[in-house]
């Protein structure tokens, strides 16, 4: 509960200053300006997956279960980090502009390297931070860095409202939040540049690259419509579907929160299956408990949502917002599923995971794209992440005799009040942020009144 606290409270912090971000570049920039830095940032996120491929799980595992050996992980995952960033610099200056379906100027290209520069190395910071479960560290790193973001933001957007000055206003306050990252862990960085092992270099990549695979696969999965809309669409397009997508992808920070909170203790549990299984079911039931009124009344707001954060001018996006909404509840168990199944050291599985999830998604977009547009897209993302969800909890069942939670039936009793709730206030014309507020009322109280355990769990842990 502590873990979580505090990386919510990062988490939660950098996310509203960065959204703040988004709302503002949204309505100074014009829509088709903002749909190519969109479209910069999804390559920004594949190429930041690519840095890592799954060393950032896998050397927080054996931080937790080996501390003697500490300076050698970290020497070893610093280096391994440096070479792969050089890879990815040298694709993102020569490679990208030659396939890119928008125009990218040189200056955009290397603002664009530099973020992932920094975005790499403080992912660096983060493994040592949740390796010690030193939360507050990691909350502290991520609202510096997205305050800095903000503020330099607003300075280059009030002269240069381009996609050009955004992401160089992103790649500035990444290197400041780099560089506070690693004064942070300073004291855990002695060695880093004499401790380099090669047989644990090999040892390292050979047990990430499942999850290198998944990583990249799922970035691309999620980041390919981008790509793809881009080759088939206009960029007016790409920014309606990207505003509705980063709303989304805000709430897929929520289970990602849990599952590395709950990862320590997953992985000391690992030799306990009654203790296991009980973390992980009742991981998977809250989750799903929290899931369930995110989308309902996600469906209900919709249009509202938009015209609050992005203007009246982003309405179109509502459509793909609310396909994407289905795949909340998916995502937020798949979380606590990878986890269980990494801390088991069964990654393995996530090659196929992975492959279902990309060429499924790649196949989807060409052929409902063309007729659906954006709406194509959306629902391109939502078959694909359910498939792809189902195969790994089939293994994961099959693993451990794991089950869907139980129980779930007062949740959905729940959402629907709330949802009801929701929809007559809204045709009351209520306003956005006081219907959203009643309905989470609504629905603790229906909770309640129902006599769920969520409630009563969550009393117990604060």
């Amino acid at each position: 509960m502590k873990n979580t606290a505090w990386l919510g409270l990062g988490e939660a912090g950098g996310r509203f200053l960065r959204i703040i971000l988004i709302f503002y570049s949204a309505r100074v920039m014009s829509v088709a300006e903002w749909g190519l830095s969109s479209y910069v940032l999804s390559w920004a996120v594949l190429f930041t997956i690519m840095t890592d491929i799954g060393l950032g799980s896998i050397v927080t595992r054996e931080l937790v279960n080996d501390r003697e050996r500490h300076a050698r992980y970290v020497s070893t995952f610093f280096f391994l980090k440096i070479f792969l960033i050089a890879i990815a610099s040298a694709a993102i200056v020569f490679l990208v502009p030659l396939v890119s379906a928008l125009p990218l100027s040189r200056s955009i290209s290397i603002s664009l390297a530099f973020l992932v520069l920094f975005d790499s190395l403080r992912i660096m910071a983060s493994v040592v931070n949740k390796s010690r479960e030193t939360m507050h560290l990691e909350a502290l790193m991520s609202i510096v860095t997205q305050t800095v973001i903000l503020v330099i933001g607003f300075l280059i957007l009030k002269r240069m409202p381009s996609a050009e000055g955004l992401n160089i206003a992103y790649a500035i306050g990444s290197a400041i939040g780099t560089l506070c990252g690693f004064y942070l862990i300073r004291d855990h960085l002695p060695g880093i540049l004499t401790s380099f092992e090669h047989p644990l270099a090999v040892r390292l990549v050979k047990d990430a690259l499942p999850i290198a695979i998944v990583g990249l696969m799922g970035s691309l999965m999620l980041n390919t419509d981008i790509i793809m809309l881009g080759w088939m669409r206009t960029a007016e397009e790409i920014a309606y579907y990207s505003a509705a997508q980063k709303i989304i992808f805000t709430l897929y920070v929520l289970p990602t929160l849990a599952a590395t909170s709950i990862f320590p203790s997953m992985v000391r549990l690992v030799g306990d299956a009654a203790g296991f299984k009980a973390i992980f079911e009742k991981s998977a039931r809250a989750m799903l408990l929290a899931a369930m009124p995110i989308t309902a009344g996600g469906l209900v707001l919709g249009p509202q949502l938009m015209t609050l954060f992005y203007g009246k001018a982003y309405l179109p996006a509502a459509a793909p917002f609310a396909i994407l909404l289905l795949t909340v509840p998916v995502v937020f168990a798949a979380n606590i599923v990878n986890n269980a199944l990494i801390v088991q050291n069964k990654q393995g599985y996530f090659t196929a995971y992975a492959m279902i999830g990309f060429f499924m998604n790649i196949a989807l977009n060409f052929a409902l794209i063309p007729f659906l547009g954006i709406s194509g897209a959306a629902l391109a993302t939502l078959v694909t992440e359910t498939a792809a969800s189902a195969y790994i909890w089939m293994k994961l069942n099959r693993l451990n005799g794991f089950s869907l939670p139980r129980g779930l039936g007062k949740g959905l009793a729940a959402t629907g009040a709330m949802a009801l709730v929701a929809w007559t206030m809204t045709i009351f014309g209520s306003y956005v942020l006081v219907t959203i507020a009643v309905s989470v009322v609504a629905y603790a109280l229906m909770l309640k009144l129902l006599k769920d355990p969520l409630l009563a769990d969550m009393k117990k842990m604060a």
